[in-house]
């Protein structure tokens, strides 16, 4: 690898490239790591070793995104004539979007495999992120989250719901992670992870953001709680210099 190391270096690749490639490189070595990506090669293999996903909406997805990419087209004049194409900002909106695109560069079988694809490989990621936010050494623990990639909502068909599990996941490790140093930077980061969960679906955005607030309570309860006992301390060592009738109206 060294050799192949003074060989790049001496390429006209840019900086940043040959910083990427080493850091894979340092992330290949590790095998905790090693691990983590084989479990998500073994967990890709259902989805590609069968022609088709098993799932109740999941054809109601692909439609959806057939009427979407060919809502103006001259000759789809059903279309506009039985539906009317919402111009809201509402959530599930990221699914049928992406399922679109994809299905203009391939077949909506594929398309579907693609797109579920992202999804089994975002969500473990997603686990693992916020587990680290929590301890640098604990990533291990992503891998009990593998068991619950094909879930009850993935096959129902939940496909926008799914991707919000892992959007859910980002939004808490990121928040986690930078919440010591929560400068403009962070705050734009968080909003757009935020805009994408809410695409994704409600329940999941109004979710992460409750566990905002009650982790953000729980990490200042412990300082209220050493504020409220220096104060006591402040004044019972006060009142040992005075009399007990002028100090008994100070106590806690």
């Amino acid at each position: 690898m060294k050799a192949v190391d003074r060989r790049l270096s001496t390429t006209v690749l840019p900086h940043f490239v040959l910083s990427v490639l080493k850091r894979i490189q340092a992330w290949l070595t590790d095998r905790e790591n090693l691990l983590f990506l084989a479990m998500i090669v073994v967990y890709l293999i259902p989805l590609w070793a069968f022609r088709y996903f098993p799932s109740q909406d999941g054809p109601s997805h692909l439609a959806n995104a057939t009427i979407i990419r060919e809502y103006h087209e001259p000759d789809r004049t059903a279309f506009r004539a039985y539906y009317v194409f919402n111009q809201r900002f509402t959530p599930n909106w990221a699914g049928h979007l992406v399922l679109a695109g994809l299905m203009s560069l391939m077949s909506p079988l594929v398309a579907e495999k693609v797109f579920l694809s992202g999804y089994v490989i975002l969500l473990p990621v997603a686990i693992r992120y916020a587990v680290l936010a929590v301890r640098r050494d604990s990533g291990f623990l992503a891998v009990l989250g593998f068991p619950f990639v094909y879930n009850y909502p993935l096959h129902m068909g939940f496909y926008t719901f799914s991707y919000s599990l892992a959007m859910f996941f980002f939004v808490s490790g990121y928040w986690l992670k930078h919440r010591e140093r929560f400068g403009l930077r962070e705050m734009v980061t968080l909003a757009i992870l935020s805009i994408l969960l809410y695409l994704c679906h409600i329940v999941s955005a109004v979710a992460a953001f409750l566990e905002l607030v009650l982790m953000a309570v729980w990490l200042v309860l412990p300082e209220f709680g050493r504020r409220v006992r220096q104060r006591r301390l402040e004044i019972a060592n006060g009142c040992r210099s005075k009399s007990w009738p002028r100090c008994r109206s100070a106590r806690l």
